[in-house]
């Protein structure tokens, strides 16, 4: 089957894209000179809403696409769609994308584990989740939420990268000086606000450290989808002796169930140290408007609601507890008094029976007395 092309008109110049693999929300096509476009179906407001999230990403700190907007005539019709530079000229510029929806798409050669060595090193695995660790703080504290179409794997270059490759000629990203970042782009139809979403604090600004690490704990699926699948095939077959297929990233998270775990950990407790003291510097006022969620606004306005409504439930228990408590003295007391009446009742059997005893020993009949004429006894047994 062919490869899919379609004719695009963008300032004034003709263009026969050709149809990448696409997923999410968008159709990708390439438009030549390092660069793709995406549809969004024409909607103004999902492309405006893209272009703002991804500023914000970038704001903070997080690794995003660089978006345009343009009209470009598709089929005769103007349409909006977003510009941006394909994943192939963003590796010649020192950044790998790891596409986790579509990994036919993913640049780079770069290795993440290399071989099955690297794979249970728990050394290794802190290294490779070391960023992704700060990436998860800073998405965490700006109330960034999103869902998994949004999270995606990069490995970028530093200024040592250059040197290393000279001196090594190994892929993994360790050795040549890389570094592994969460990479976010197709957010779908969400718009970033300044909502609330995360329960780090109570209706009182205090923090809840239990709350945190269940907000990081959440994380810990897409991390590893993401990270695996930007797991390269030769790479794979390194680490499982077996080439490729369908079953890719469920072996390797099965083969990897006990070390993330142990490493995992270590990270939730990292990130929750640091969000904790990050929100203990923030005045309490200011930590309140800054993350106090809506429904806990709402707990707040009927903290003296529920208040009352425990003192009642509180009355309430001593006061059956009271009844109880009243009824198992009763049922005490009326055990002792059956007992009592039980061994009055036993005394008055035991001095019946001794009387009964004593009667018929006192009137028993004596042995009978034979009367009869012992001569005229006689007499008759003669006869």
């Amino acid at each position: 089957m062919g490869k899919r092309t379609i004719e695009i008109v963008i300032d004034d110049k003709k263009i026969n894209a050709l149809a990448l693999p696409s997923g999410g929300t968008k159709t990708i096509y390439d438009i030549g000179d390092g660069y793709v476009i995406a549809r969004m179906g024409g909607d103004d407001a999902l492309i405006d809403s893209e272009m703002q999230v991804a500023h914000k990403f970038k704001e903070i700190g997080l690794y995003t696409q660089d978006y345009d907007k343009l009209t470009a005539i598709i089929n005769g019709n103007p349409e909006p769609v977003l510009k941006m530079k394909n994943f192939k000229t963003l590796a010649t510029e020192g950044k790998q994308v790891r596409d986790r929806k579509n990994r036919e798409s993913s640049c780079g050669d770069s290795f993440i584990f290399n071989d099955l060595e690297h794979f249970k090193n728990k050394a290794h695995w802190r290294n490779v989740l070391k960023y992704i660790a700060d990436d998860i703080f800073l998405y965490l504290i700006n109330n960034l939420g999103f869902g998994s179409d949004a999270f995606n794997l990069i490995i970028v270059d530093t200024k040592e990268t250059e040197a290393a490759r000279h001196n090594t000629r190994s892929k993994l990203f360790s050795d040549i000086e890389q570094e592994i970042h969460l990479y976010f782009f197709d957010f779908g139809s969400s718009v970033y606000t300044q909502e609330k979403i995360y329960d780090f604090i109570d209706a009182f600004g205090d923090i809840s450290v239990e709350n945190i690490r269940m907000c990081i704990n959440n994380l810990s699926v897409i991390v590893t989808d993401s990270l695996f699948h930007g797991v390269l095939d030769a790479e794979y077959k390194n680490i499982m002796q077996k080439p490729a297929d369908c079953m890719m990233i469920l072996n390797l998270m099965e083969a990897s169930k006990e070390i993330f775990k142990s490493v995992w950990d270590e990270l939730v407790d990292n990130i929750s140290a640091r969000i904790e003291n990050y929100l203990n510097n923030i005045p309490l006022q200011e930590r309140k408007d800054q993350y106090l969620t809506p429904h806990m606004h709402s707990i707040a306005e009927q903290e003296a609601k529920h208040a009352e409504i425990m003192r009642k439930i509180y009355e309430d228990n001593n006061r059956m507890r009271a009844q109880i408590e009243e009824s198992r003295a009763k049922l005490e007391l009326w055990r002792h008094e059956a007992l009592a009446e039980q061994a009055r009742l036993d005394a008055i059997n035991k001095t019946f029976e001794n009387a009964k005893q004593t009667i018929e020993t006192k009137f028993e009949p004596k042995e009978k007395v034979n009367t009869e004429n012992p001569r005229t006894q006689s007499r008759c047994s003669i006869q």
